[in-house]
């Protein structure tokens, strides 16, 4: 970028400067072809200098501000790029805390699957021991229940 914008202050600067070159050659032959006198000539001819230098002068400094611009925009793209830079070392470290976050619940709902499987089997467990209970009461109850009608007859 910075190099087209100096291109470009180069060429403006040499395409003014070659015309005003014309245009003194220009001058040089209307005055010599009119048959002025000399001093006339010579007093057109320091006007048109004086005028080609504040024309060369108006070009030199649209060069130097085109080169403050350059210098702005270059400051401005680096803050740009550390500003690029910094956004992707904090994507890097969300991305890289997102892995171990999803790690850690693989982790925990495996250790949950795992209890529940644990837990079912000692349901499980807990429950036939429950029926097997149940079934020897039911013979103890009617066991007493013979001995009742025993006692009765």
């Amino acid at each position: 970028m910075e190099s087209s914008l100096m291109a470009e202050a180069a060429e403006t600067s040499e395409s003014e400067a070659s015309e005003l070159r014309e245009h003194v050659q220009l001058l040089k032959q209307v005055l010599a072809a009119s048959g002025t006198s000399r001093s006339s000539q010579i007093s057109s001819l320091e006007d048109q200098r004086k005028m080609l230098a504040l024309q060369l002068g108006a070009t030199k400094s649209s060069a130097e501000t085109l080169k403050e611009r350059v210098v702005g925009l270059k400051a401005q793209l680096d803050d740009l790029r550390g500003e690029k830079s910094q956004l992707e070392d904090e994507v890097t470290g969300l991305e890289s805390e997102l892995e171990t976050s999803k790690q850690q619940r693989q982790q925990e709902v495996a250790e949950l699957q795992t209890h529940v499987l644990l837990l079912r089997k000692v349901l499980a467990g807990n429950s036939q021991a429950l029926h097997n209970r149940i079934l020897e009461m039911r013979s103890y109850v009617k066991s007493l229940e013979v001995q009742l009608d025993a006692r009765r007859a």
